[in-house]
């Protein structure tokens, strides 16, 4: 994929319960995407009565590489609500739970928010580990990329973590710049 845009798009889901959703564009295996933009989407998932479960809006799932290069990754949202249940956010701009590769990219001011009576917020500019049935390894590699901006934000018993980046396993960088994040830069680095 090249020389591409992913803008404007909406997720809504509204149930008594919501297991796990919300990317708006996922990849299951081996990718390129050069001089791609994916910018202002919006997700929102609500559990009416049992836990909400969300990922970010681009969501990377193979266990051979994924490679994003010159590309710009800003200014999507992701809100998950529980009205009476558990509420788990999982990055907002980038989820990840393979092998992805940031070359030249911006992730840049995407925010996350999540609600409910437990839970987590995790990741507002990338979410990296592992999940059930994923692949192995996970890795992420960040050469010449920036990420600023993001924030992630949660209702008062939910654990906040990673406004930047949040991460399970070690991350390779190389030239990049994690700044400006809300409410740190980096849990797990």
């Amino acid at each position: 994929m090249r020389d591409s845009v992913v803008a404007g798009n909406r997720i809504t889901a509204t149930r008594e319960s919501v297991g796990f959703g919300g990317a708006i564009f996922e990849v299951h295996s081996p990718t390129k995407i050069t001089n791609t933009q994916i910018v202002d989407n919006r997700t929102s998932i609500t559990s009416l009565a049992g836990d909400a479960n969300g990922y970010a809006t681009f969501a990377a799932w193979s266990s051979e590489p994924v490679v994003v290069r010159d590309s710009v990754i800003s200014g999507n949202s992701v809100q998950v609500a529980a009205t009476r249940g558990s509420a788990v956010l999982r990055g907002s701009g980038v989820w990840n739970a393979g092998a992805l590769q940031l070359l030249d990219t911006k992730v840049l001011d995407n925010v996350g928010r999540a609600k409910g009576t437990s839970g987590t917020a995790q990741g507002g500019g990338i979410w990296n580990g592992l999940y059930p049935d994923g692949p192995l390894p996970v890795s992420l590699t960040l050469t010449d990329s920036k990420m600023a901006g993001n924030s992630i934000s949660a209702s008062a018993r939910l654990t906040v973590q990673g406004g930047g980046l949040f991460t399970d396993f070690p991350v390779a960088l190389e030239h990049a710049r994690i700044k400006d994040n809300t409410p740190d830069q980096c849990f797990g680095c």
